[in-house]
């Protein structure tokens, strides 16, 4: 009696999945809509607003901070931006926006990371290669 019991349930819980899947997603072309421009407003602000050059130069001086800074941090969203938009506009924006900036700011601070990689290990090779000349093995 029990197995048919918890049966009944796991079958009730499996078919109820589309359901409830069906009714998060927006369902007019209204609220499509609103989403795509949502996206797209984000990606182009992050793109705006994130200065690759500011994060580039981060990267380089502190590199050890900068790139766990770009990973775990959390960007600026722009606020004028959702002023008077829908809650669906703003969380899908906000996601958006912090996965792209994130992004961003991650691959620059990786770039300034690396220059300053590579001028201090030729410096370094430069120092070793002059102060070891007059050496004999």
């Amino acid at each position: 009696m029990t197995f048919r019991l918890f049966a009944l349930v796991m079958a009730v819980l499996i078919f109820s999945i589309p359901c409830i899947t069906l009714a998060q997603q927006p369902h007019t072309a209204e609220e499509r809509q609103e989403t795509e421009q949502a996206i797209s407003d984000a990606i182009a602000d992050a793109q705006q607003y994130i200065s690759s050059f500011a994060w580039v130069a981060y990267g380089f001086t502190c590199a050890i901070v900068a790139l766990p800074h770009a990973l775990i941090g959390e960007a600026e969203i722009p606020i004028h931006r959702l002023l008077g938009k829908s809650p669906e506009y703003v969380k899908t924006y906000t996601l958006v926006y912090q996965q792209h900036a994130k992004r961003k700011r991650l691959q620059a601070a990786a770039i300034g990371c690396g220059i300053s990689s590579a001028i201090s290990s030729i410096g370094t090779y430069i120092v070793y290669t002059v102060y070891n000349a007059d050496t004999v093995w």
